[in-house]
């Protein structure tokens, strides 16, 4: 039975959004706290919407340094 919805995420409690990110619960907790994360607080209860809590860790990535051209910084990188 479709209740219209279908195209709601499931939204990830903070125990949750902790085992996935392989980080304590408090430190959820403390993220939302300083509101560093985003949620959802509905009737008091925090809850996370898992694509934007892709597009938050996206925003977060560093590239990985390159030793090689660390070395050589003369060569300049190929762009693809």
């Amino acid at each position: 039975m479709d209740n219209g919805n279908s195209h709601l995420p499931k939204l990830l409690k903070p125990a949750e959004l902790s085992e996935h990110l392989a980080v304590p619960k408090a430190t959820i907790y403390s993220w939302v706290r300083r509101r560093d994360i985003p949620f959802v607080k509905l009737a008091g209860v925090v809850r996370f919407d898992p694509q934007e809590i892709n597009n938050w860790l996206t925003e977060r990535k560093h590239p990985a340094r390159n030793k090689f051209l660390e070395k050589y910084p003369e060569i300049p990188p190929v762009r693809g």
